[in-house]
């Protein structure tokens, strides 16, 4: 190897030693060691060339960790060092370390070291939040996912947090983890995702996710307008689409997600001093619902009357009802109309 490197023979003498060496013999890890440094200094895609091989694990990994940072060689760097202030300095070189070399070092850490790595690599560059959670999700099984959550959520990153909720949600029952889930669709706008995880599970705290979606005042309340039908919080979602102007809602709920809810909506519309033209035009535009339920709404509030028209015209198809023909009656009596 000397008279090699006298004659500065670097090719030949890697070539040599990389033969004379390949027993990968403990007594020689010094040799190995001067295999890395002379290519680390002369030809460092060489030495990438050698660490791919495989072959050497005696040599001092310390000093080759070091002379790969040096180099640019971040992702060698890192696979080499053993103290956790060097491997979080390298690691925030993410631009020029293959992403899963990052990720498959991850292997290595425990579940505070992983941790505090995935921080400070949010920390040095948002842009690495997608590593982040696809390294979250590899390693769920020993990363607290809410600890996760945490660093995520530290940050605001939404894309980031969803990644990562979605692929963890089909293995956990969690009610926390859920609601984080849908939080993050709703902030970023995926409202069909919302809908379909109210209505495709009950794993979410229902109170919680109510509450949620009242404050966030989406755009599109479907999500709210499913969570309270599936259960029976109308009067409540009846007082929130009114007092927000969502009126629209209103009647895309009647007429198109249940008809039967229609006695308590028009019943809390009455309490909310909502103008009657508009509740007989909704009461108008339906024909079929629970007629009992309709009058006892109406005739609590001193309102039926008001059905008188939509009455008339159910008993003229014929309805044997004999809530329909009761309250028909008492109107008759009321307004003295041959009673």
């Amino acid at each position: 190897m000397n008279v090699f490197l006298e004659f500065n023979k670097l090719q030949e003498c890697t070539a040599f030693l990389l033969e004379a060496l390949k027993g990968n013999r403990q007594d020689e890890g010094h040799l190995q060691t001067k295999v890395f440094e002379i290519n680390l200094l002369s030809a460092p895609n060489v030495a990438e060339g050698i660490f791919k091989l495989n072959i050497f694990s005696q040599y001092d990994r310390e000093k080759v960790a070091k002379m790969c940072e040096q180099v640019g060689l971040y992702g060698r760097a890192l696979q080499n060092y053993t103290n956790m202030q060097d491997i979080k300095r390298v690691m925030l070189n993410t631009h020029a370390i293959q992403e899963d070399q990052i990720i498959d070092f991850f292997g290595k850490l425990g579940e505070e070291e992983s941790l505090q790595c995935m921080y400070d690599m949010l920390k040095s560059n948002r842009q690495n939040v997608q590593i982040v959670a696809k390294i979250a999700v590899k390693y769920a099984n020993k990363i607290d996912s809410k600890k996760s959550i945490e660093v995520l959520e530290s940050f605001g990153t939404n894309e980031g947090m969803l990644y990562f909720l979605a692929n963890v949600l089909p293995h956990t029952e969690d009610p926390d983890i859920y609601f984080k889930y849908i939080e993050a669709c709703s902030r970023l706008g995926n409202y069909r995702e919302v809908e379909r995880v109210i209505r495709e599970t009950s794993n979410y705290d229902l109170v919680k996710v109510k509450d949620y979606l009242k404050e966030a005042k989406l755009p599109d309340p479907r999500p709210l307008i499913y969570l309270c039908d599936m259960h029976n919080f109308i009067d409540e979602l009846t007082r929130y689409l009114y007092n927000n102007k969502q009126n629209k809602f209103i009647e895309i709920y009647l007429f198109k997600v249940n008809q039967n809810a229609t006695p308590k909506v028009l019943g809390t519309l009455l309490e909310l001093d909502c103008d009657e033209i508009y509740i007989k035009q909704l009461l108008n535009s339906i024909r079929v619902c629970p007629i009992p339920d309709l009058v006892e709404e109406f005739d609590s509030r001193v309102k039926l009357r008001m059905l008188q028209s939509w009455l008339e015209a159910r008993s003229d198809e014929r309805i044997q009802d004999p809530a329909l023909h009761n309250a028909l009656a008492k109107i008759y009596v009321d307004i003295d109309q041959d009673p």
